[in-house]
């Protein structure tokens, strides 16, 4: 068993590196979500293909306002510096 003083520390910029891995499920979810939605609201009221049309563009909507909101807080970030 390793000693306290022997194990492993985290980085100092561990919450920026757990932030950037998170983006993949984050932008992925963006877009999912709406379009699952759309898609369970053309099966339920047969609307076809008008929810899941709806779905496309509002993921597409949470995708860029997701990489708008990453921009921002780069740039903000990199103003600091």
């Amino acid at each position: 068993m390793l000693k306290q003083s022997k194990m492993l520390k985290r980085p100092d910029n561990y919450n920026q590196y757990s932030r950037y891995l998170s983006l993949g499920a984050e932008i992925t979810a963006s877009m999912l979500v709406p379009i699952f939605a759309g898609y369970l609201v053309d099966y339920y009221w047969k609307t076809e293909p008008w929810g899941f049309l709806a779905g496309m563009m509002l993921g597409f909507l949470g995708v860029f306002n997701t990489i708008y909101k990453i921009a921002k807080d780069a740039s903000r970030k990199t103003d600091d510096e």
